[in-house]
């Protein structure tokens, strides 16, 4: 069994991409409107992989399957867990 993808839910679009593609280095799939969760839907990638199902929703609260945003944590596995730090820290994440 290996890692697919973990699904989290956020409300602002440009703070939640800023984050994932600008500061982790994740990068953009897709974009898509999911009519089941009445939200943008962006598939985020490391590498050639599909690691983060990103819902974006406004209304986050008002969406029938979504009571909260975010999730408990991410966890990814790096080759050199220092110049992963070194690489977040340069682009401000603690």
């Amino acid at each position: 069994m290996k890692f697919h993808h973990v699904c989290i839910w956020a409300f602002d679009y440009e703070k939640a991409i800023d984050f994932y593609v600008h500061k982790l280095g994740l990068t953009i799939h897709r974009e898509t409107f999911s009519e089941k969760h009445q939200a943008k839907k962006v598939e985020l990638y490391a590498d050639d992989a599909y690691v983060i199902e990103l819902f974006v929703s406004k209304d986050v609260f008002d969406c029938p399957q979504q009571k909260s945003v975010g999730i408990e944590h991410i966890s990814f596995l790096v080759e050199n867990v220092e110049e992963k730090l070194k690489f977040l820290k340069e682009r401000g994440v603690s």
